[in-house]
């Protein structure tokens, strides 16, 4: 004779019909009687929690899964995976944030309810909530900053550079032997200079090597010094080859010395060999500052050394293939060049395959209309690539007049325009796009020319109005452009209607 059904057993059949039935609250009714027929408080938690959140009652669904975890804090990676199904929604996040920081204040003991805030608030991006109660969590637990650092690196991934900078700071001061202090060090080294690039990025519309020498090292100077006591105080470690090679990226990309990167290169590449990801990223590295130095032979030299043999796998390999086709594109060998585009382009999932199907595609094209023409272009491309901007400028002049008949004229267009905004010459920049959108109505690079076209008015000439009218232009233009998500924020942001 079977055994009479339990109590629990009846209400979660009940329940289970109620819910195929779409009777929702009723279904939560019932489970809510059968958790105090039961003598129960924790039966059915996570039955009326998913209930409440597809009735879209997201506090009391955050109610009954801060119930769940109360009752087992292990249940934490489960109740974040459970909230993250609807804290998508703005309105979703905002109430789930709420009732755990209501529910937190009673509690500021429970460690796994401060970390669930903590993971809402870093949900919502506002690392610097976050960082408030990783603080309060690591001194709680006597983590001796172990806590503090995991969020460090967790905002530093996340690019919330001042959150990331504060953490790491802090477990510097008040931990000075913690057991990764030099990562940490390392990491407060990259707060900075990435807090000093996001100041470069707002400031005027002129690029890096546009502007006094005096201005570009005093900005990223406080970087420098930092990765500069990594250097001393780790010699030995991995760190310390990184921070070199941070060093080496700044000395090329914002400070525009070229002797600087390379000696410093050159130094990390026979010092830090036992540290192979390092070694692959200072090869690349080298590689461009031989490029824009001229020296094309030991550019490709170092590119070979990553690249290896066709198949190309893997990021850093692809980017080595493809600087070496257009090595052999640069110096006009365009048979050799398309050799090397062709392996790059037989992988349509690599990262490089847009990149060598374009260049591809346009020597192919530019090649059958004019091979000398697309010599003078390549020389003139190498020449903007070396940040020789008024040479390049002249070179791409004389090919629109020179080859006025040819394919190249909108790309040169593009490029010459290109040349002249980083020269500053915004009148002159807006004159060549507004010249491609006129006459080049239907040329594939125009989404590109009316994005560029609108950042020279914007920030070159502040001109809002003309600004507004490219990047509009460009989104009725070009609706499915891969540049329409960015034309539409910066005319939001012009307008000043940003979300």
């Amino acid at each position: 004779m079977a055994a009479a059904p339990t109590k629990e057993t009846t209400y979660r059949f009940i329940g289970s019909w109620a819910v195929q039935s779409r009777m929702f609250e009723y279904a939560v009714e019932l489970y809510r009687r059968g958790r105090q027929r039961c003598g129960d408080a924790m039966l059915f938690t996570n039955d009326i929690a998913y209930l409440y959140g597809i009735m879209l009652n997201y506090p009391e669904a955050t109610k009954e899964y801060i119930s769940l975890l109360a009752g087992n804090p292990a249940q934490l990676p489960y109740v974040q995976n459970r909230i993250a199904q609807y804290t998508g929604k703005p309105e979703g996040l905002q109430a789930a944030t709420t009732v755990v920081e209501q529910a937190a204040a009673r509690t500021a003991s429970d460690q796994s309810l401060q970390r669930l805030l903590a993971w809402l608030y870093m949900e919502a991006k506002d690392f610097g909530k976050a960082y408030e109660v990783y603080t309060a969590i690591d001194a709680r637990a006597n983590a001796g900053g172990k806590e503090l650092f995991a969020f460090a690196e967790r905002a530093l991934r996340e690019r919330a550079y001042s959150a990331a900078s504060k953490a790491y700071a802090t477990i510097m001061s008040t931990h000075p032997q913690f057991e990764a202090i030099a990562q940490t060090k390392f990491g407060y080294a990259r707060t900075l200079e990435e807090l000093d690039v996001e100041r470069d990025s707002t400031a005027p519309f002129v690029p890096s090597e546009a502007r006094p020498e005096t201005e570009r090292m005093s900005l990223y100077a406080p970087a420098v010094a930092a990765y500069d006591k990594v250097l001393a105080g780790y010699p030995t470690l991995e760190v310390a080859a990184r921070a070199r090679f941070r060093v080496a990226t700044i000395q090329y990309e914002r400070y525009g010395d070229l002797d600087a990167a390379r000696s410093t290169l050159e130094t990390l590449l026979k010092e830090g060999t036992q540290f192979p990801q390092v070694m692959t990223d200072a090869h690349l590295l080298l590689s461009e500052v031989l490029l824009v130095q001229g020296d094309l032979d030991r550019a490709a030299t170092h590119d070979a050394a990553v690249a290896g043999k066709p198949p190309y796998i893997g990021e850093q390999r692809e980017r080595a293939a493809f600087r070496l086709a257009e090595i052999d594109y640069f110096a006009g060998r365009f048979k050799e060049s398309l050799e090397k585009l062709a392996d790059l382009t037989r992988n349509p999932t690599a990262d490089a395959t847009n990149d060598a199907l374009g260049l591809k595609i346009f020597i192919e094209e530019n090649r059958k209309n004019s091979e000398e023409g697309l010599r003078e272009y390549a020389k003139a491309d190498l020449l903007l690539r070396q940040r020789k901007l008024s040479e390049a400028a002249g070179r791409f002049t004389s090919i629109l007049t020179t080859y006025a008949g040819s394919d190249l004229v909108d790309e040169t267009l593009l490029s010459v325009a290109s040349a002249y905004a980083r020269m500053g010459r915004f009148q002159d920049a807006a004159a060549a796009y507004e010249r491609l959108a006129a006459d080049y109505p239907e040329s594939i690079a125009l989404d590109r020319a009316l994005l560029q076209l609108g950042r020279v008015y914007a920030l070159g000439l502040h001109d809002t109005p003309k600004a507004i009218a490219a990047y509009d232009k460009l989104l009725e233009k070009f609706p499915n452009s891969i540049y329409v998500s960015e034309a539409r924020r910066r005319a939001r942001e012009l307008r000043g209607d940003t979300p």
